[in-house]
């Protein structure tokens, strides 16, 4: 038996020789080099480590370094790029400024092919926000809309509903005025109660022009031609000085600040405001040091000619050091199949945004308004042309002396519109 055994010993060996010398190392299996990714994302702004904690569990060959930047200091960034300490990160579009610094790169070319069909999924102008002079540098992370929100304490102490669903302009004219008691001895929550919140220095006049179907330029990424003195840029701009100087359920901002030095804003986070306006991420005060006082309720923007608003975008972008360019794309494809990984923002695909689960944890009254929230979102380049900078500038100016002074806005718009015809032809 043990002569056998000895036998067989030998002759075990020597197949596994001959084996191996035909090519027997192809059943072995491959060797992975095991990936590890820097991944960098703003303290505040998102929460991923549950995801990255997922996506690791899936992928055991891929560790992923968290990296924690401080939520308002650009140089952090920077200089962890300049280092070569991050090789993807999620960040606002401030993040472009990097790519004329050479630390980020381009990714048309290495996108696979099956993000196409996934791009249609998107809300329309996000992958366009993050695209500069040709070049695609960012994938869409999260959606920001500029909307509209409404004092749920005064409207139960007045008992006010709350406008249709479909409203107009014409009620939130009618809306503010029900919430309007500027004189602190009338109002019924022991503090002034401005109808409407809005400053004409601000981004505010913007929206009314583009929901009312008017353009600053004629084309805001690619602009040729000034647009102020359009019929509908007029319109739009006189309809919003009435509501100050005819239909008086907008305060002048020396009265608000005769009780709130910071103005609006401070007058919003205290209650103060019956209707006023500000981003989806900053619901309830949570991109503010201070929560909101009173109970509030979020409205869709009203209709008007064009179903529109303005927004913001944040992206994904991958840094020049990283080495691991495929596996960074697979990261940032597995995040945004998920609405956490938007933070407090809209996550920028629509099919998360419709899931039930999303408006669960939204809140229904909330996910009811996002659910009206308009697909054209008109976002406003990163990166402007100082000729474009100076036609904003000008025509802010201008709606600014227009409400102080009370003028005809078509007399002035058309005057400014003379003075900049040519402004993005030089």
């Amino acid at each position: 038996m043990r002569a056998w055994l000895h036998r067989g010993t030998i002759l075990l060996t020597l197949a596994c020789v001959l084996i191996a010398s035909a090519g027997c190392d192809v059943i072995l299996p491959p060797k992975v080099e095991p990936i590890t990714l820097r991944f960098a994302y703003r303290e505040g702004v998102v929460s991923p480590d549950y995801l990255l904690d997922q996506y690791e569990q899936r992928n055991p060959g891929i560790t992923i370094e968290r990296v924690k930047l401080p939520r308002f200091d650009n140089n952090a960034l920077a200089t962890r790029l300049r280092a070569g300490e991050i090789d993807v990160f999620q960040d606002s579009r401030d993040a472009l400024s990097q790519a004329r610094q050479g630390q980020i790169i381009p990714l048309q070319d290495i996108l696979p092919q099956d993000w196409d069909e996934l791009r249609d999924d998107y809300y329309p102008g996000t992958w366009e926000a993050l695209n500069v002079e040709g070049q695609q540098w960012g994938i869409p992370a999260g959606l920001d809309v500029y909307t509209f929100y409404a004092n749920a304490t005064a409207m139960d102490a007045l008992g006010v509903d709350p406008p249709p669903e479909d409203w107009r302009l014409v009620d939130l004219v009618m809306f503010a005025d029900q919430l309007n008691y500027p004189d602190r001895s009338t109002s019924p929550i022991d503090q002034p109660l401005f109808g409407f919140c809005t400053d004409p220095d601000g981004f505010d006049p913007l929206v009314f022009i583009y929901m009312h179907g008017g353009a600053i330029v004629d084309d805001i990424n690619n602009p040729t031609q000034v647009t102020v003195g359009d019929p509908l840029v007029i319109e739009a701009v006189q309809w919003y000085a009435d509501l100050i100087n005819r239909y008086e359920v907008v305060p002048d901002i020396m009265q608000v600040r005769r009780f709130y030095s910071r103005g609006f804003e401070e007058a919003a986070v205290v209650g103060a405001c019956g209707v006023w306006m500000s981003w989806f991420s900053n619901r309830g005060g949570l991109d503010t040091p201070y929560p909101w006082v009173s109970d509030w309720i979020m409205l869709p923007p009203p209709q008007d000619a064009l179903s529109a608003a303005m927004g913001e975008v944040d992206g994904y972008y991958i840094s020049q050091s990283c080495e691991e360019q495929a596996a960074a794309l697979d990261l940032i494809r597995y995040l945004s199949g998920y609405w956490e990984a938007a933070g407090q923002k809209l996550p920028p695909r629509l099919s998360i945004v419709a899931d039930e689960e999303y408006a669960e944890q939204l809140g229904y009254d909330v996910a009811g308004a996002v659910a009206q929230f308009p697909q054209q979102i008109i976002i406003v380049p990163e990166n402007l042309d100082s000729r474009l900078e100076q036609v904003g500038g000008a025509l802010i100016s201008t709606i600014n002396r227009i409400v102080e002074e009370d003028l005809d806005a078509e007399w002035e718009l058309l005057d400014l519109q003379e003075q900049l015809g040519f402004a993005l032809q030089q």
